[in-house]
């Protein structure tokens, strides 16, 4: 929120008329903002009354055509069953979406699932009081640093990650649990689950008690290793010997970041990304200052990703990942999203891809944002930088289109793209003095 002290700390770093077209400007972004706010809310009226195609609403024919298959008097389904796709098959019986509804007491067509977790992280959650108190330490005093060392290991002690499930499924882990006397904090995994459910379409599982407790026997001992180790390290915490040194969240990077952007949002930029930080307000030199250092860089060749390389950044990506086209390559440089992949600077295997704006007269604003590579992010923003330098330029850009920008690349699978030096510097003149350009062309 832009407040008269903000407004006077803008103005002050700006001459008059350049704050009254800053001004000017906000004012634009937020009327242009307005109307979209309100097209916005249109599209959501026809969304209430139509559905949204991949989206199983209560209106969408899947759940029409459940209804009437089962003559369900009404509908009784969770925002989960909504979100996952049509082919979503649930990974502990595989029974398919449509095969996980049925009816609920009241007849009505039920359809729920269930994000599952490994109980285990509230034993962790209450290790430190339960340990103190059964120790006879229950009046012990923790730091901000103990209270948060446990939660470290929440994720090296859960056997799963937290995954969808159908309410059937989680039903039976819970039954299957009580039938075989577990403690609260053990959980079945999806796998185990599925090793002994009885299941069939539109009907509650059953459960085979000789297969669930042949799966709680051979998961009880390293359970309780588990409980052991959570224990022993809730005992060096009590003592005072845990190993976590805690500092104010405000110092983190993210942090950090988010207050930048903030900071953007508030000047007036709509949807802030970390790349606007270095392209407006860094000004990137070479030891000597030279702008134009960077199209004359020849990188090393980049190394290559291993399948299991590869299959470790999808999984850690995966939403991104999952939400291009299998075909989906990268509109600047062509590379695929496999060839997209390279290390970063801590030689971390790393997925990024960001949306940039583009030069395109084609659009209302003269500019068009696109989601590409951060490979040739990083080359049209160097590009850029140059550009602003340059004493005939009086805005802020962008500077390409993509067009352009294909013409001064030189991609590499799996790493930051090299640059064609002449096509950029012939690019750069046109950029920046387009009127000689054309005059030595004769027009």
């Amino acid at each position: 929120m832009r407040t008269n002290e903000y407004l006077e700390t803008v103005a002050s770093s700006m001459s008059q008329s350049d704050f009254g077209c800053y001004i000017g400007l906000v004012d634009e972004l937020c009327a242009h903002r307005n109307a979209i706010f309100e097209l916005e809310g249109r599209l959501k009226e026809l969304a209430k009354v139509y559905g949204i195609p991949g989206l199983d609403g209560i209106r969408s024919s899947a759940i029409q055509a459940l209804k009437e298959e089962l003559r369900a008097t009404g509908h009784n389904i969770d925002s989960w069953w909504v979100k996952a796709a049509a082919h979503w098959v649930c990974p502990c019986c595989r029974r398919t979406k449509g095969a996980c509804s049925r009816l609920d007491t009241s007849q009505r067509l039920l359809g729920k699932l269930t994000a599952h977790h490994d109980h285990i992280r509230e034993f962790i959650e209450n290790a430190l009081y339960e340990y103190a108190r059964a120790n006879g330490m229950a009046g012990a005093t923790l730091d901000e640093a103990s209270t948060r060392f446990l939660h470290r290991f929440e994720d090296g002690f859960s056997r799963f990650d937290e995954i969808l499930i159908c309410e059937d499924c989680n039903n039976a882990d819970a039954a299957a649990k009580k039938l075989v006397g577990a403690s609260p904090h053990f959980t079945f995994t999806p796998d185990e689950i599925g090793s002994f459910i009885l299941s069939k379409p539109h009907a509650a599982h059953a459960i085979d008690a000789s297969r669930a407790r042949h799966a709680y026997e051979s998961a009880k001992k390293l359970y309780e290793d588990r409980i052991e180790a959570i224990n022993r390290l809730a005992r060096r915490t009590l003592a005072g010997e845990h190993w976590y040194e805690f500092h104010d969240f405000r110092a983190r990077p993210d942090a950090i970041r988010g207050a930048a952007e903030t900071a953007l949002a508030t000047f007036g930029f709509d949807g802030p990304r970390w790349i606007l930080v270095e392209e407006l307000l860094l000004e990137k030199q070479s030891p000597r200052g030279e702008l134009d250092a960077w199209r004359r860089r020849r990188r090393e060749a980049p190394d290559s990703p291993t399948k299991n390389e590869i299959a470790f950044v999808i999984e850690n990506h995966k939403t991104l990942w999952n939400n291009l086209p299998q075909d989906w390559r990268c509109p600047g440089c062509s590379r695929t999203k496999i060839e997209t992949i390279r290390r970063n600077k801590q030689a971390r295997w790393m997925f990024a891809l960001d949306e940039m704006n583009f030069v395109d007269n084609g659009q209302r604003y003269g500019t068009a944002k696109v989601l590409v590579c951060d490979a040739c992010i990083r080359t049209a923003r160097d590009f850029n930088m140059e550009a602003r330098r340059h004493p005939n330029i009086r805005s802020g850009g962008p500077f390409l289109t993509l067009v352009e920008l294909r013409k001064i690349l030189q991609p590499r699978p799996h790493g930051l793209h090299n640059v064609d030096d002449s096509a950029a510097q012939a690019l750069m003149r046109v950029v920046t003095d387009p009127d000689s350009l054309a005059a030595s062309n004769g027009e």
